[in-house]
């Protein structure tokens, strides 16, 4: 929090990227110095996330409500890192548009499309790369989630 008032206090605009998976009173203290935030959304479903994540994601959603609400001249992100066979379908899309639409300070929604390049990093330490069965979501699917989502903004494809 120090470190982003100071940089507000120089001019500088400030970003952070964050799981939202932190005590509120964390939050509450560093947005007041954000312009940016970067935010996961990973899944909707509580049960869902605790399986894929080994979290209920209950404080990441109700962080990120508050977020919305409490600091509405902050601009939100949200991101989705799209896993085919986890999260990677047209209804995880709209539940995930349907929470961050009514709030106008949310200003896009990505999707990072699951890739394997961190295997070699896991296979240097040892540690076992759980998601590496997991392929890339094919471009067809990327595309279609995406048009659904640049509806949802109200942009067009020539934008």
């Amino acid at each position: 929090a120090a470190l982003l008032e100071g940089a507000h206090e120089r001019g500088m605009n400030t970003a952070i990227e964050t799981a939202s998976n932190v005590p509120w009173k964390f939050m509450e203290k560093v947005l007041p110095h954000v312009d940016t935030v970067l935010h996961d959304i990973k899944l909707m479903d509580p049960e869902r996330h605790k399986k894929w994540t080994g979290v209920s994601n209950d404080r990441i959603l109700e962080n990120l409500q508050k977020a919305y609400e409490t600091f509405p001249k902050t601009e939100f992100i949200a991101r989705t890192p799209l896993i085919p066979g986890v999260n990677a379908d047209e209804g995880f899309v709209r539940a995930v548009l349907a929470f961050i639409r009514p709030h106008k300070n949310v200003v896009d929604y990505e999707l990072l499309p699951y890739h394997r390049f961190g295997l070699g990093k896991y296979e240097l330490l040892g540690e076992v790369y759980e998601l590496k069965d997991y392929k890339t979501p094919p471009d067809e699917l990327v595309e279609r989630l995406n048009a659904i989502i640049d509806e949802a903004f109200g942009r067009s494809n020539e934008d």
